[in-house]
Order: structure tokens, then sequence, then C-alpha cells
């Protein structure tokens, strides 16, 4: 018998490069697996996503190009077919479109967009028919997602995790030699002396 606490979520990546974006989704997957949960990834053919969550030990499946055209659509749709998501998580902008038109009348439950950026959505209109939930990384994404005209109701904050062992083990002085920073005098200084006590 199924376990109903484990779900199946399909996420869906197009970006060819990798970026803040697919570091992100490359946490929540990681995360969602160690929980126990079954991780299905659709991604751009030949891009880093797909390279790396399938080196990773995650079932991968590929589409043409951003998946926009009706070939990549066709695909991405087969695929869902297939998998049937409980969850299906849109990472980036284009996954909105090309993903969400794929998952017309395939009745998953939870069509999920993730937004990451705080510029005005010149197609807002996507994200109000094609998700059940837009997850927004800060108040001022979230902001700038209700001026662009996507309905309040879809609309959560979610801040984005980061790898606490990765920040507990940097080294302040090696990132600014590999950044070629000088060292000033302010930052020499970090944190600043605290002020005496007295009356100002």
């Amino acid at each position: 018998m199924t376990d109903p606490s484990r779900l199946s979520v399909a996420l869906v990546s197009t970006q060819r490069k990798w970026y803040g974006g697919e570091e992100q989704a490359r946490l929540l997957v990681g995360g969602l697996r160690e929980e126990g949960h079954r991780l299905s990834i659709l991604a751009r053919r030949g891009g880093a996503f797909a390279e790396r969550m399938s080196a990773e030990g995650f079932e991968v499946g590929t589409f043409s190009g951003n998946g926009r055209g009706p070939l990549g659509v066709w695909q991405i749709r087969r695929r869902l077919r297939r998998i049937r998501p409980d969850v299906l998580h849109f990472n980036d902008p284009h996954a909105v479109l090309s993903a969400g038109l794929a998952a017309i009348g395939l009745g998953i439950p939870a069509r999920i967009a993730a937004r990451r950026v705080d510029f005005a959505i010149r197609f807002a209109f996507r994200y109000a028919r094609l998700c059940d939930r837009v997850v927004c990384v800060s108040r001022e994404v979230a902001r700038v997602c209700r001026q662009s005209g996507i309905p309040e109701r879809l609309l959560s904050v979610v801040h984005d995790g980061v790898d606490a062992s990765r920040v507990n083990s940097g080294d302040r002085e090696r990132g600014r030699r590999s950044s070629r920073l000088r060292q000033s005098r302010c930052l020499a200084r970090w944190p600043p002396a605290p002020k005496p006590a007295g009356r100002f």
C-alpha cells in the first residue's frame, strides 16, 4: 500500500545554464528525497540541470529546447501522464508556460510556481491560469506579483533556504582573495567596536 504521506513531485526546469534558481531547485529536490518523497525531474535536454540531477541519481526526463514549442510541450505532457505527480513544480517562468500547458486536463492536484525576482511580470495571466500557488521568496517579490496582476489568493511567501554547513565553513579572507577584493579599513574592524556608554 502506498504511504499517503509520501508525495510524487515533478520539477520542471527550462534553463540551459546553472543559476541561483537551479541551485535552489537542487536543494529542494535533495531535501524532498531525504524525506522519502518520489522525485521526477523534467529538464531541458543538454542543459546543466538535467546533467547534474542525473549525475546525482534523480529520475530525469528531457525535452527539446525551452519546452515552449509543440514538440517540447508534447514531450512534457507524455512524461507527466506517465508520472501522474501529486505536485508539479515550475522552477522558472518558461516552465510555467510549457509545463502548465502540458498539464492541462491531467488532474494534477497542485501546480506550484517559484518566483524569485522582483521585476514586473509581462504575462501574469499565465500564473493566474496555470498555477494553483505562486511561491515568492520575499514580501517584495510578492508585492511585485500583486502589482503585475497575480491574484493575492495565489501568493505565498517562503524564504529560500541555505545550506548551513556551507555557510559555517566559509572563510572570509579566502573569499576576499578569490574575489580580488582589497582589504579596507572599515571591513578590517567588522563587527564594529561598541560605542562607549554615556549621554548622547
